[in-house]
């Protein structure tokens, strides 16, 4: 099956027939992906080193909720 609509909605007896896959492409992320192979080709070291800082902000984003969670949970007890 396939449809142009931006958010089709089915019913839930064909929703559980089918796989649904979005394959709807944005500029935003095409550019991404090639300035991502470019760099990785030409400068291998700096293709490492953003791929090593988006791993850091990731964990950091991580540990970020955490604390949040744990401070929430701590006022909600006192």
């Amino acid at each position: 099956m396939t449809t142009k609509m931006a958010n089709p909605t089915y019913p839930p007896e064909i929703s559980t027939k089918v796989t649904l896959i979005n394959f709807q492409v944005k500029e935003y992320g095409l550019e991404q992906q090639l300035l991502g192979i470019v760099v990785a080709a030409e400068e291998r070291k700096l293709e490492e080193e953003t791929n090593s800082l988006i791993e850091q902000k990731a964990r950091n984003e991580k540990i970020l909720v955490e604390k949040e969670d744990e401070i929430l949970s701590q006022l909600n007890n006192v």
